[in-house]
């Protein structure tokens, strides 16, 4: 069976089970992070915290130029790196909603939050 390549590919699930407890920024080398902390349970049911700080803004397309348009995309940072990402709503045999996009290259003159 050959191997799929996962690199620069997404995959977002519905998330019932965590909750947002905490928002605010984190302060690194001068600029501000927004952030937020995360409750949910682990594998094994435990609780866990997890603080998670955002990659960039994400748009909802409204305005799509045909049906194979994203439904959700914008720039964002991970690490270091700069991507444009693209996200496409799509639903699983078992009738769960998930987006299923890909990274990019940004967009030329996009701007990136600081």
């Amino acid at each position: 069976m050959e191997e799929r390549d996962d690199e620069r590919r997404a995959v977002l699930w519905e998330e019932n089970r965590s909750n947002i407890t905490h928002r605010g920024h984190v302060t690194l080398n001068g600029r501000k992070h927004y952030a937020v902390l995360v409750n949910s349970l682990n594998a094994e049911g435990q609780k866990k915290h997890e603080l998670m700080v955002s990659a960039g803004l994400i748009y909802a397309n409204e305005d799509k130029l045909n049906e194979r348009s994203p439904d959700f995309s914008g720039p964002v940072t991970i690490g270091t790196d700069r991507f444009q990402i693209a996200l496409w709503d799509r639903e699983a045999k078992s009738g769960n909603n998930y987006l299923q996009g890909q990274l990019g290259e940004p967009k030329r003159n996009e701007t990136f939050p600081e």
